[in-house]
């Protein structure tokens, strides 16, 4: 499946979204929207994006904090790779913007003006009107010469010494009356070490988690599980040098590198939960311990981006759990699957919700040994709601295609509707089927009138 878009700050930081040819609706409400972002900041349904004539466009769908791009607010946009969207907190990198996968990177000038000329040096305001004008018309003496080496290294000083001081003096300007393009000062390093341990044992159990990142972009986690005898080791190199730069932000600005070194607090059950991180960006480097206390909030920040970085890069999920914590999640989706199923009638959306939570329950069981003693009713409720919702699905397609052959449109639609609301994940064949039937459908109905 192809990847057009990649989360790149926010909750949900490093997860990769493909986008559906019928489109795919955004919000942080699990009802109605295809994709469900985490996000306090999202509206219910949030965006939609979706492709005309084979490009990838995004939607406002009049959200209450409005839907970015590249920080221009917009209600509808063609994207392009490279932009990003911002929905509340959550940044989505576009990476491709193709159905296929492919990308399409010529953008209009106006949307681009990057191509539509040579950019402006740094303006600081000191030449006359007469001078400005002519910035745009013929390219600086500096863009026409090389410089000798002794002379970009002044400059580079000058720069670095006197950029701030004047930028905080000076309202910079082009010709347009646009801010002008600041020359970049040298790159900050993007060079990230990391080694963390979770420890959580008790008089019966030790759970381990131990990650790494090297300098060569090995990442690796290694898990043991003394008691359920789980040992776990994986290893994978990152090759996304962006990604590893957004890491790098995002654990600059979690606050971590304001905290103490040590937090130490006691256990009265003999118990044990200990942390321990350290973080090397560049030559900053910054180790933290966290034995038997409540972590603090920019550690546990800290920490949980890590996780998620490892969780998404090595597709581990479940096994970052101990097996107390793997029953208690998957004891949560096993009921709410139960519940939905017993309440299939009330909702045509109620058997496919069971299914998901079924299935997410015998997941979360899959490295736990022994099952618990509703594994067999949770396989037998799977397996009869998946038999039970195809079923459904083919009895309520015979019943449209009949009427389409019979060409009442009307009882079509009616149809196919309900399959739509029977299933409603858009990622599924049969949902995607049954919408590009209704597009027809509609067409029909609409020139019968």
């Amino acid at each position: 499946m192809s990847v057009h878009l990649l989360i790149t700050a926010g909750k949900d930081l490093g997860r990769k979204i493909s986008i559906s040819k019928v489109g795919t609706k955004v919000g942080r409400s699990t009802s109605g929207n295809d994709l469900v972002i985490i996000d306090d900041m999202l509206s219910r349904q949030h965006c939609r994006f979706y492709f005309e004539n084979d490009l990838l466009h995004v939607e406002d769908l009049d959200s209450a904090n409005g839907t970015l791009v590249d920080d221009v607010e917009i209600k509808s946009k063609q994207l392009f790779p490279g932009n990003e969207v911002l929905l509340g907190d959550t940044i989505l990198k576009v990476v491709s913007n193709r159905l296929d996968g492919t990308v399409v990177d010529e953008q209009p000038q106006s949307d681009n003006p990057a191509k539509s000329g040579p950019k402006p040096l740094v303006d600081l305001g000191f030449n006359s009107s007469r001078n400005a004008a002519n910035t745009q018309s013929s390219p600086s003496a500096l863009g026409k010469k090389p410089l000798g080496f002794l002379l970009v290294i002044v400059v580079l000083l000058l720069l670095v010494v006197w950029g701030p001081k004047i930028l905080k003096s000076f309202s910079f300007k082009s010709t347009k009356g646009q801010v002008a393009e600041v020359l970049p000062l040298p790159a900050v390093s993007k060079h990230l070490l990391l080694n963390y341990e979770k420890v959580q044992a008790s008089p019966e159990n030790i759970f381990r988690y131990y990650l790494t990142l090297d300098a060569d972009t090995n990442l690796t986690v290694e898990i043991d599980d003394l008691i359920n005898d789980r040992h776990v080791s994986k290893n994978v190199v990152v090759d996304n040098p962006e990604y590893i730069g957004k890491i790098i932000d995002g654990l600059r600005n979690s606050g971590i590198y304001g905290l103490d070194e040590k937090y130490q607090g006691l256990s009265g059950d003999d118990s044990i939960e200990s942390y321990e991180l350290s973080i090397t960006i560049g030559l900053d480097h910054k180790t933290i311990k966290v034995y038997n206390r409540v972590e603090p909030e920019e550690f546990k920040a800290a920490r949980e981006t890590i996780e998620e970085f490892a969780k998404n890069e090595l597709g581990i999920w479940a096994i970052q759990f101990s097996k107390e914590k793997l029953l208690e999640l998957a004891e949560d989706a096993y009921l709410n699957g139960q519940k939905l199923y017993n309440e299939k009638q009330v909702d045509y959306a109620n058997l496919s919700e069971s299914i998901v939570f079924l299935k997410q329950s015998e997941w979360y069981l899959e490295t736990v040994d022994p099952k618990p003693d509703y594994y067999g009713q949770l396989i037998r409720l799977l397996n009869d709601g998946e038999v039970e919702l195809q079923q459904k699905y083919d009895d309520q397609n015979f019943n449209a295609e009949r009427a389409m052959k019979l060409k009442e449109w009307t009882i079509a639609k009616q149809e196919l509707e309900q399959i739509i609301a029977m299933i409603p994940n858009r990622s599924d064949e049969r949902n995607i089927e049954a919408r590009r039937k209704l597009i027809d459908v509609k067409r029909r109905i609409e020139t019968e009138q």
